[in-house]
């Protein structure tokens, strides 16, 4: 009667031993799953926080780029400028601000003005001068 017995601990060992077998692979595939689930979590942050610094980053840049061209725009008004603000801008950036200002500066209508006007002044004290000659002539 112990033959029973002993083929059934035999079997029951046996099924035992590849149930904690599947159970470890199991377990070591599961863990494998988590670190491989961990892993895409930290690639999916990491990408989160970049493209968050990026829209950061952007922002800064939109921010100053408006700021720059409010800027602009009060100094072509200011000086009655015949430039776009996008001209420019593309100046500052080439380092040819100074000579375009300049250039739109003498091209503008308070310039011609101010042309005319020191061209008509300059006539009054030519005419001056020649009324002074004359009169110390006499």
């Amino acid at each position: 009667m112990a033959i029973p017995w002993l083929i059934g601990a035999a079997v029951v060992g046996a099924v035992a031993a590849v149930l904690s077998d599947d159970d470890s692979s199991s377990s070591s595939s599961s863990s494998s799953g988590s670190r491989e689930l961990d892993r895409k979590r930290e690639r999916a942050e990491e990408e989160r926080k970049e493209k968050l610094v990026k829209a950061k980053r952007e922002q800064a840049e939109r921010q100053v780029a408006m700021q720059n061209r409010a800027h602009v725009n009060r100094f072509i008004n200011k000086y009655s400028l015949l430039i776009s603000a996008d001209s420019l801008i593309a100046a500052s950036k080439n380092s040819n601000l100074e000579v375009t200002a300049i250039q739109a500066f003498h091209t503008s209508k308070k310039s011609s003005k101010r042309a005319r006007q020191i061209e008509q002044i300059s006539k009054q004290l030519d005419e001056m001068n020649r009324l002074e000659n004359d009169l110390m002539n006499l």
